[in-house]
C-alpha cells in the first residue's frame, strides 16, 4: 500500500497524472451520471455550452482541445478549478449536460460492454437485454440449477 501510494505521490508531481487524482480515485467512471473529466468525443458531434474555447494560460499555443463535463460552478468559475482538471494551460470545451448524459454516456457505456442505465448492454456490437428465461431453459437443460 506504501508503494502505490509513493507511486501515485511520484506520478502527481511529474504532472501525468492529472491534479486531483488521487481525491477523483474514487468518483464514478466515465458513462456513470456523476462523472465529471475529459471526454474522448471521437467523431461525436458534441453540444457545447460556447462556440468559443475557455484557456486560462496561453503558455501552449498549438495545443489541441479537450472537451469536459463539469459542474456548473466550475465551467462558471473556471480559472479557480481548471487546476483540478490538469487543463489551465489547454484550450477547453465545456460540453452540456444534457450531451452527456442521452448521448455520451450510453454510447460510451454500450461501446464498453458495460450496461446502460435502462439495464441494455453491447457485446460484440449486439445490443440487448439479461435475459433470465434463457438463463433458466439452459440451467435445466444443463441440470445445474444455481
Amino acid at each position: 500500500m506504501k508503494k502505490l501510494l509513493a507511486a501515485a505521490a511520484l506520478i502527481g508531481a511529474f504532472g501525468a497524472w492529472p491534479a486531483g487524482a488521487a481525491d477523483r480515485a474514487m468518483l464514478p467512471p466515465i458513462g456513470d451520471p456523476g462523472y465529471y473529466g475529459q471526454l474522448d468525443v471521437h467523431n461525436m458531434r458534441p453540444r457545447l455550452t460556447s462556440s468559443q474555447p475557455t484557456v486560462i494560460q496561453h503558455r501552449y499555443p498549438n495545443l489541441a482541445p479537450i472537451y469536459l463535463r463539469v459542474p456548473p460552478g466550475h465551467a462558471r468559475n473556471w480559472a479557480k478549478h481548471c487546476d483540478e482538471y490538469n487543463a489551465c494551460t489547454r484550450p477547453v470545451y465545456f460540453v452540456q449536460d444534457d450531451w452527456y448524459r442521452n448521448d455520451y454516456a450510453p454510447r460510451y457505456l454500450e461501446t464498453q460492454g458495460r450496461p446502460t442505465s435502462d439495464g441494455s448492454h453491447r457485446e460484440n456490437g449486439n445490443q440487448g437485454k439479461h435475459d433470465d428465461k434463457h438463463d433458466e431453459k439452459h440451467d435445466d437443460k444443463n441440470g445445474d440449477r444455481h
